[in-house]
């Protein structure tokens, strides 16, 4: 059993925050508005983000602790503003394992005994630990939004047929999927595959991987609009932040298309993260504008 109290005032938090990385010797992140092509403060996106109904942000494929560090900051003052409303949905993590991060918001279990209860995602809630202690700790809600991995491992395997085999486990993956492999998402799939990995397009190994690909795009989709659907008021709506990978939501495609097509009059917001080692040089990516709101 766990549950610590501790009064801490989030406005507090960022203010520490931003009085830290003022002292190192230079900044630690920069923020692109790409509607301006501007760079401006981390509490002016904030407070733009703060308006918007779902959030994603969306993770380089290199693991990095300032990455994980600039996202605490980015949703401590959302939940600043949004108060209880704030829903966390973790793109990392299956369906399956939903019942533990229920328990862990409500105080039924603690970080070890969550831990031993995702299992394979160990790994994701250690790299994610303060972001889940802020939001779950705090009694906010969390949703385990992606497909089980072991799901879609078989659609990498065997494509979309083998879940004909998991007709009893509907809950843990998107039922409405639109995944023809003759239209645009598939196209733009097919390009970033033969850049990434030389695939051939027409091979069953990029149709199945495609497949996989969309399995977890319309699943994290459907969670996203779920939670978003579920209690709140007129004046406390579900505020949803999604933490994914950033090729699930940069360029607004993947699950950011697929949570329009759900709730299509949301506002949804796009964060995008780039790592450099040379911040000072860095200038406005020319995609910057399609692929997300903000480039961190």
């Amino acid at each position: 059993m766990r549950r610590v109290t501790v009064g801490v005032v989030v406005s507090i938090i960022l203010s520490v925050a931003m009085t830290l990385a003022a002292q190192t010797s230079g900044p630690s992140l920069r923020v692109l508005a790409t509607a301006t092509g501007a760079f401006v403060e981390v509490d002016a996106m904030v407070a733009d983000l703060a308006a918007a109904d779902v959030v994603f942000l969306g993770e380089p494929r290199t693991r990095s602790a300032g990455v994980s560090r600039t996202e605490l900051t980015i949703v401590q003052g959302l939940a600043s503003k949004r108060g209880t409303s704030l829903v966390l949905a973790l793109g990392m993590f299956g369906r399956d394992v939903q019942e533990p991060f229920d328990h862990f918001s409500m105080g039924h279990i603690d970080d070890g005994e969550l831990a031993a209860s995702t299992g394979p995602w160990s790994d994701e809630q250690a790299e994610h630990q303060p972001l889940i202690d802020f939001v779950g700790g705090r009694g906010r809600p969390m949703v385990a939004s992606n497909a089980p991995s072991r799901l879609v491992a078989e659609v990498v395997s065997s494509g979309m047929a083998a879940l004909d085999a998991h007709a009893a486990d509907h809950a843990l993956f998107a039922r409405d999927r639109q995944c023809d492999a003759s239209g645009p998402a598939f196209t733009r799939f097919a390009t970033s595959q033969a850049h990434a990995d030389g695939v051939a397009a027409s091979s069953d190994t990029l149709l199945h991987a495609y497949e996989a690909a969309c399995l977890e795009d319309e699943t994290i989709g459907e969670s996203i609009a779920q939670a978003a659907s579920v209690g709140g008021s007129a004046s406390a709506r579900p505020f949803v932040v999604s933490v994914n990978a950033a090729a699930q939501s940069d360029y607004r495609a993947g699950a950011v298309e697929r949570t329009h097509r759900r709730l299509p009059a949301a506002r949804l917001a796009v964060v995008s993260f780039e790592l450099t080692d040379h911040l000072n040089e860095v200038a406005a990516p020319s995609d910057a504008a399609a692929r997300a709101d903000y480039v961190v």
